[in-house]
């Protein structure tokens, strides 16, 4: 399916979804028969957050002193559409759960809130770009010089 810019071409649901997550916490889910149209629906929703955004570059691009109530919502949902993350859950009989949730209470947000960050005890060996990358030129013309013999 080609993917559009305009908003009308999605679900209205999308917009109270990402309400419902980015504002309230709440969690969306649903069961598809299959990954194949969970990956579709993942491809569309991210799609309708590219349109959400270009909507309201569209609207502050054209805006006269006064913008509609309309105009205001679509402004206000694309600042919060970017809160909202899409994840796939497959289970053994070929179902895929697709789940809508606020990128802050996602698993990997929760595991990196718990993550400890400690002091290296070692001191990086390269001092600069210059220096990593001339590393690195070294160390593909051995593999290249090995390679050749």
């Amino acid at each position: 399916m080609a993917r559009t810019k305009s908003l009308t071409h999605y679900p209205t649901r999308y917009l109270e979804i990402v309400r419902e997550c980015a504002i309230e916490g709440k969690i969306t889910r649903v069961t598809l028969p299959d990954i194949k149209r969970g990956l579709s629906l993942r491809g569309h929703w991210y799609a309708f957050v590219g349109a959400l955004k270009a909507e309201a570059a569209r609207i502050k691009r054209e805006a006269s002193v006064l913008i509609t109530a309309g105009e205001e919502d679509i402004r206000q949902v694309a600042t919060l559409a970017p809160r909202v993350m899409v994840q796939l859950e497959a289970s053994e009989d070929g179902q895929c759960s697709v789940i809508w949730q606020s990128r802050d209470h996602s698993w990997q947000a929760q595991a990196l809130r718990e993550a400890v960050t400690t002091q290296s005890q070692v001191a990086p060996t390269a001092k600069g770009v210059e220096d990593i990358a001339s590393r690195l030129m070294r160390i593909q013309q051995e593999v290249n010089d090995g390679e050749s013999k």
